[in-house]
């Protein structure tokens, strides 16, 4: 996955953030393509939820931070709950030596963060450059 202008939210910590994201799964990709023991492989996964999860606290603190509006927050964390429990379903499988849910946690990080950025958190920007202006 590459970052490019598409991904942009105008909001340099989300994005950096975002940029992080992908750098963690090209480097589990990089990873399996390079058939490392499960053990690295595994250690790349948990670093990838580790860093997904405090990506997930920083939007949810700067809701909160910018007054974003309660029925937003709500369905934004939903969002944020959802695949937090499925990576750790994902993680947990490959640990046991499901394989495919490694490529499985891939994929669906690939998805959802391209998903997420464009409708979700792109919404949230708004929000907070808006909220920003008014100061």
């Amino acid at each position: 996955m590459r970052w490019d202008a598409s991904l942009a939210t105008g909001y340099d910590v989300v994005d950096d953030q975002h940029r992080g994201i992908i750098a963690l799964i090209n480097e589990f990709v990089a990873l399996q393509d390079r058939d490392c023991d499960t053990e690295t492989v595994s250690a790349a996964l948990l670093r990838l939820s580790d860093y997904v999860s405090t990506h997930f606290a920083e939007e949810e603190r700067l809701m909160e931070l910018y007054r974003y509006p309660e029925e937003q927050t709500r369905a934004h964390r939903a969002c944020h709950l959802e695949l937090s429990e499925r990576t750790r379903e994902l993680v947990l499988g490959h640990r046991i030596g499901e394989e495919e849910h490694a490529c499985q946690l891939v994929a669906l990080m690939q998805e959802w963060l391209a998903e997420h950025i464009m409708r979700v958190d792109r919404r949230l920007v708004a929000h907070i450059q808006r909220a920003r202006a008014e100061g």
